[in-house]
């Protein structure tokens, strides 16, 4: 078999002559699947207005409310990650008023006071302190 038979045959429309093609594969699986292995379908017996209304009784039900845990849980994890973006937000904003401070000249720490010191980014007073 040549490269071109064997892509054919793995991406023509049929598996095998005997298995059919992929949509009646497919339908066969769901049908398995849906049976719960009794080899019918458990819906087959119903009529339209009955799975109408087992529909919309499935999606109407509640959901089911955390428990106390759980939801405790979920608060420590939502204030955890609002405390590490809200400490994310002040170091890009410290930063910002440090960058500020240095290129007007003024002490990174306090940036308020002239810069004294020859070399360094942080005033005496700063420095001493």
């Amino acid at each position: 078999m040549d490269m071109n038979q064997l892509l054919d045959t793995l991406y023509s429309d049929t598996r095998q002559e005997d298995d059919g093609p992929f949509e009646k594969v497919a339908e066969a699986a769901f049908n398995n699947a849906i049976s719960d292995g009794h080899g019918d379908n458990p819906f087959d017996d119903m009529s339209m207005e009955e799975l109408m209304k087992l529909a919309h009784d499935l999606e109407s039900a509640p959901e089911s409310a955390p428990d106390a845990d759980e939801a405790a849980e979920l608060n420590k994890t939502a204030a955890a990650m609002f405390g590490g973006e809200l400490m994310a937000h002040a170091v890009v904003h410290e930063l910002g008023l440090i960058k500020e401070a240095v290129a007007n000249g003024l002490c990174r720490v306090c940036k308020t006071v002239a810069l004294d010191l020859e070399g360094s980014s942080v005033c005496s007073s700063c420095l001493g302190g």
